[in-house]
């Protein structure tokens, strides 16, 4: 399917290239040899770490919504003009691009699946909610153009996602780059970047765990960067209890909000986060600890796997009172 030219910028795509010279037989050897040797090490090229697809020149056009009953099934380099929904187990998704005005994007009804090099949203076709449903393993997830990103599920991994530019046809519009609302437990969100912010200004949260469909528990995100909300973090009662074991930590902390970066009514556990522009520590209550010593090294990257963060008596405190 063609792209227009906006669309594809800062896209990573393969182009081969055969030379007759000399010079470019060269490369392509070397090329080859670094892919061995990094599949021989068991580690890939730099160009499969980053969200997203991973060739967008593969993908052939799917009309219409999808839904994959098969166990074992491999869902791969398709453009999906419509919903995914996944009712099967042990089903892959790689290299697959979603989009639709529906209310879900992509769901996992039932059994289980997992997500490597996907693209959830179109600038042009504007979504409700990006990804949700139980029993999943994300990878490299790139979220956009919808109102909500992540509907937590229960025994949920998402790992190296990016969440931008939410947006919305609702006349109410709450954005939340991840989403809980009960009923939900065991869900990890790393190494990810959770922003709010975009055409429908600040958005409501970057983190939104609120109780009120049910209990939620067991719910850590860490080492990822969070921007943008009323208040960036919510950890709240919505009716049916305070969310019990919730950690965040080793996060940076964005400046786009509206008036906070925290808002809770209970204890959960806050440890390491610190303010993505100048790696000042902030406490529990949201506010940033002027006893801290600023970060040495850089922490604007979202995705960073180690990240230096502030340290005060402030910051090693867990629960909130």
């Amino acid at each position: 399917a063609s792209r227009t030219e906006a669309q594809d910028q800062g896209r990573p795509h393969r182009v081969a290239v055969l030379s007759e010279s000399m010079s470019g037989w060269i490369r392509a050897v070397i090329a080859f040899a670094v892919l061995v040797v990094a599949a021989w090490l068991g580690t890939t090229p730099a160009s499969a770490t980053s969200p997203g697809l991973l060739d967008p020149a593969l993908l052939e056009v799917h009309e219409g919504n999808l839904t994959i009953t098969t166990d074992g099934a491999v869902v791969e380099n398709l453009e999906i003009r419509g919903s995914l929904r996944i009712d099967a187990n042990d089903v892959v998704v790689r290299n697959v691009w979603v989009y639709t005005s529906s209310f879900w994007t992509i769901y996992v009804g039932s059994g289980s699946a997992t997500f490597e090099h996907v693209e959830i949203g179109h600038p042009d076709v504007v979504g409700e909610r990006g990804i949700g449903g139980d029993n999943i393993i994300a990878r490299y997830l790139d979220i956009h153009s919808v109102e909500d990103g992540i509907k937590i599920g229960s025994n949920v991994l998402y790992d190296r996602v990016t969440i931008h530019d939410l947006n919305s046809n609702s006349d109410d519009p709450h954005a939340d780059a991840v989403q809980a609302d009960g009923g939900q437990d065991n869900a990890v969100i790393m190494n990810s970047s959770l922003d709010s912010s975009g055409p429908l200004g600040n958005g409501n949260a970057a983190v939104i765990l609120k109780s009120d469909l049910g209990a939620l528990d067991n719910i850590t995100i860490t080492n990822s960067y969070l921007n943008g909300g009323n208040y960036t973090v919510y950890v709240r009662d919505g009716g049916n209890g305070m969310p019990t074991d919730v950690e965040f930590s080793n996060n940076r902390i964005g400046d786009d909000r509206t008036y906070g970066i925290v808002s809770t009514d209970g204890p959960f556990e806050w440890n390491g986060n610190s303010l993505a522009s100048t790696g000042q520590a902030i406490d529990v209550q949201g506010e940033v600890d002027p006893n801290s010593t600023p970060a040495t090294t850089s922490t604007s990257g979202p995705h960073d796997e180690t990240t230096s963060t502030a340290t005060s008596d402030t910051t090693s405190t867990t629960t909130i009172p």
